[in-house]
């Protein structure tokens, strides 16, 4: 697993923030970086065979400047240009990734939640969130802190990315579903490859807030609450150690509390590297749907954040989770 890392660019700065910790990841991972852009024009103009040929003569150029950029071995962060594939498609951009990507064997994709404004057809955004839904490998979408910042590329190149910490700690929930744990195997194996200390975390939500009159005490921690959170106890620690099992340093929480917002205060108390989730279930600790709460976390925190679709049950793989060992 991870030989290849694919990663969208646009042409437009906000893209570009994700080749640092594209480079990083391909450097760490030792694999080879698949540089991916898809040459896509406005609707009016598409059917007209000269601009296709110039936009993609205009995207072939793009990635060669890129190239000569990110394989400067002058620079603090390069990648040697032998690893580079850079590909240029002609398409919705949604619909050539999903298709282009498994078809060249990469088994990690990089990409931004943002990309191109103004009088562009999609943002960068919208491809990344329907590519996550038409794709069966991991996605990291990089969430780049300030939107309107354009930073030359020879300087992005040159800054710190959160995998250049002395430690990295990735923090990795699941929700007590098979189809949640579709996120262990691709993360564990991650976490092995980069040195990463693991932070194994299930919040459970409790059945329903405490209310005397009309003022609200919190969620409630009753009978049904403590059970719930036994179960949660139970079914994280099997888990635990079965990746402990695979040779990763794991530790792992329980928490009675709103998904989200505790996902993203435990991150921070960790100093995590990284959030990993995948992207929806409805799971039997405290049916928490995994999507919403992945799409809050992604709006509230500014780590890159790793996400696997969910499969549906009948499509769920018990060779991609560890749960069998946890059931």
């Amino acid at each position: 697993m991870y030989k290849k890392i694919a990663v969208t660019l646009d042409g437009s700065p906000l893209a570009e923030k994700a080749l640092p910790y594209a480079v990083k990841l391909a450097n760490l991972l030792n694999t080879e970086l698949l540089l991916l852009r898809i040459a896509d024009l406005p609707p009016l103009v598409s059917d007209n065979v000269d601009h296709e040929l110039e936009a993609i003569e205009s995207a072939e150029a793009y990635l060669k400047s890129v190239e000569k950029v990110i394989s400067d071995s002058t620079k603090p962060l390069f990648i040697p240009a032998e690893r580079l594939q850079p590909l240029v498609a002609y398409g919705k951009p949604e619909l050539e990734i999903s298709e282009i990507v498994p078809f060249e064997e990469a088994d990690l994709l990089i990409m931004t939640t943002h990309g191109r404004k103004g009088l562009a057809r999609l943002t960068q955004g919208s491809v990344s969130s329907k590519v996550l839904h038409q794709i069966n490998i991991p996605v990291i979408l990089i969430k780049p802190e300030n939107l309107k910042e354009e930073i030359p590329l020879e300087t992005l190149m040159s800054s710190l990315t959160s995998f250049d910490a002395s430690e990295v700690n990735i923090l990795m929930t699941v929700d007590g579903s098979p189809e949640s744990e579709s996120i262990v195997a691709p993360t564990v194996e991650f976490a092995k490859k980069v040195g990463a200390a693991l932070y194994l975390f299930t919040v459970v939500l409790p059945p329903m807030p405490v209310e005397m009159g009309s003022v609200s005490t919190g969620y409630g921690f009753g009978d049904e609450a403590e059970k719930m959170q036994q179960q949660a106890n139970e079914y994280i620690k099997k888990l635990q150690a079965k990746i402990a099992e695979q040779g990763v340093k794991v530790v792992s929480k329980v928490s009675l509390a709103d998904p989200a917002a505790e996902i993203v205060q435990y991150a921070q108390e960790i100093q995590a590297t990284m959030i990993s989730m995948a992207t929806h279930a409805r799971g039997k600790l405290g049916q928490i749907v995994m999507g919403s709460v992945a799409d809050e976390v992604m709006r509230e925190s500014h780590l890159p954040v790793m996400l696997k679709h969910m499969p549906s049950n009948k499509e769920t793989n018990a060779e991609n989770s560890l749960a069998g060992a946890t059931n």
